[in-house]
């Protein structure tokens, strides 16, 4: 059967059995299913490749209370694809800030988790400049936003190869 999948924090062996299974059914994978993060996703790129290089990249996410995890695995995922797009290593990345951490070193990205309320999910790319800042945000009000990425992703799976695929790969090829 093809498998959808959104779990993160997938141990090296899971992500590797994940992978092979691709080699035998469609597999899809992604850290948020909902459509408007994809977008979300694509609007950064756009505007890391229309801004300065100095500019700097912070993400702030914020989700319920009860969430396990912290970072999201979303807010993740926005910041490796920042770093990727800047070609900043991993060490590159700032979770929160605390003390007396001097001045902000030249390529960091700063991701920063929020927990309380009832928060579905809220996710903040701020790209500040001099002088000037950008705001790219998507704000899932409940977690119907979701299930429209998942029966999206199901219908993909079900025609396609096997294979590793993503949300990009779904709309590469249009909605289904």
């Amino acid at each position: 059967m093809p498998l959808v999948s959104g779990t993160t924090g997938l141990s090296a062996d899971e992500e590797a059995a994940v992978r092979a299974a691709g080699g035998r059914v469609a597999v899809l994978r992604a850290t948020n299913f909902s459509l408007g993060v994809l977008a979300l996703r694509r609007a950064v790129a756009a505007a890391l490749a229309a801004v300065p290089e100095s500019w700097d990249i912070e993400i702030v996410e914020r989700h319920h209370r009860a969430k396990a995890d912290s970072p999201s695995g979303t807010a993740l995922t926005l910041a490796g694809e920042a770093a990727a797009a800047r070609g900043v290593s991993p060490e590159g990345l700032r979770f929160g800030r605390h003390g007396r951490v001097g001045a902000r070193p030249a390529g960091e990205i700063g991701v920063h988790a929020v927990r309380g309320g009832s928060w579905t999910g809220d996710h903040e790319v701020l790209l500040a400049g001099d002088g000037e800042w950008l705001e790219l945000r998507h704000v899932a009000q409940d977690r119907a936003a979701f299930a429209h990425g998942v029966l999206a992703a199901a219908r993909f799976v079900a025609r396609a190869t096997p294979g590793l695929y993503t949300l990009d790969h779904l709309l590469a090829r249009g909605r289904s």
